[in-house]
């Protein structure tokens, strides 16, 4: 069971991380910024996410029961991330990670 810390922890990495989307758009979502802008610490990131990928994938699919992926600016932000949006068939939005390119570092 996910104690009220732990869940404030995570909702607020979670705001941090569209916040910082939405202000500077996906490059702005590294470890450390979103750690900082939450108040945590990087090692959070890991704990409550399995790491950037992980939390990259939660803002997306609260994003899209929030409505957020509809707001045209942080759809394309959270793509340029490497998130794609799927329609299941007009059963609702899903979302999946596309796959890093070998050789290609993701630090710029």
């Amino acid at each position: 069971m996910t104690s009220e810390t732990e869940r404030s922890v995570r909702d607020e990495m979670l705001h941090a991380a569209v916040g910082l989307l939405d202000d500077q758009g996906p490059d702005a979502l590294q470890t450390r910024r979103v750690a900082g802008a939450a108040g945590t610490s990087t090692m959070a990131v890991y704990t409550h996410f399995g790491g950037m990928r992980g939390l990259i994938a939660e803002v997306a699919e609260e994003g899209t029961s929030l409505t957020l992926a509809n707001d045209l600016a942080i759809r394309r932000a959270l793509e340029g991330a490497g998130v794609v949006f799927i329609d299941e068939n007009g059963g609702g939005v899903g979302v999946r990670l596309r796959a890093r390119r070998k050789g290609k570092s993701q630090r710029k």
